[in-house]
């Protein structure tokens, strides 16, 4: 009898051991296996949370058409404005079918915008003060390398060559949302008319049609008295 109770006594001890050994283990498991979750978490938040950054810094990139050349500035595109060729495009003009000169947009900000204008082998930099108040040719001038990389940047402008629309303008304006056809296309359009005697003896009459989101798209010249001629340019939409 003793000897069973001997061994009774043993068998618990034994039993007593191993529950108080996996009672040690299994919280310490429980903490190792907790651990390397949170870490696992904190490290995919992380990865996230980089990810959420560079989409928005690429998306605000592309709402604010942020390039070499223009500078991450907020363009109000309203009233004139709303005329502003896209930065980036390229445009052909032609007279009676055949390409004569060409306008590249290559930088802007919220006040100015400027073009490289080709014209046979010569270049030329101009830049427009382009706001919802008005269109001022503000520099002409003739290329200069590294024009192509913008100039804007501490570009400011006080004179101006011409002014189409806004106050004191030395243009008139003729017209506002006129459908007109421009290169086999529907347009509503801006018009504005100037006439002047830049040709001496002469009569010179000019007007321009400028359209959303194209700028100029149409020129017509008339240099009225002896030898007189008319010169049409229109943009190239094809």
């Amino acid at each position: 009898m003793r000897k069973w109770n001997l061994v009774f006594i043993l068998f618990v001890f034994i039993f007593s051991s191993a529950a108080c050994q996996q009672d040690t283990i299994e919280p310490y498991e429980e903490e190792t296996i907790g651990g390397t979750d949170q870490q696992e978490t904190e490290s995919e938040n992380a990865i996230d949370e980089e990810s959420n950054k560079s989409n928005q810094e690429i998306t605000s990139n592309k709402e604010t058409g942020e390039s070499n050349t223009t500078y991450n500035e907020e363009i109000d595109r309203s009233g004139y404005a709303l005329l502003r060729p896209e930065l980036g495009s390229k445009r052909q003009f032609q007279e009676n079918g055949m390409a004569i000169l060409s306008e590249e947009v290559i930088a802007e900000n919220k006040e100015y915008l400027q073009l490289i204008v080709t014209l046979g082998g010569s270049k030329t930099t101009e830049v427009y003060r382009w706001t919802p108040n008005e269109i001022t040719l503000v520099y002409q001038d003739h290329y200069q390398e590294g024009d192509e990389k913008g100039i804007l940047e501490n570009f400011s402008g006080t004179d101006f060559v011409e002014r189409y629309v806004g106050e004191d303008a030395n243009w008139e304006v003729i017209g506002e949302d006129v459908s007109v056809e421009i290169d086999g296309k529907d347009m509503k359009v801006l018009q504005v008319y100037q006439e002047s005697d830049e040709v001496v003896g002469h009569t010179t009459k000019k007007t321009r049609y400028f359209a959303k989101d194209n700028g100029l798209v149409f020129e017509r010249i008339e240099v009225v008295g002896d030898q007189g001629y008319i010169s049409e340019i229109t943009i190239d939409l094809q």
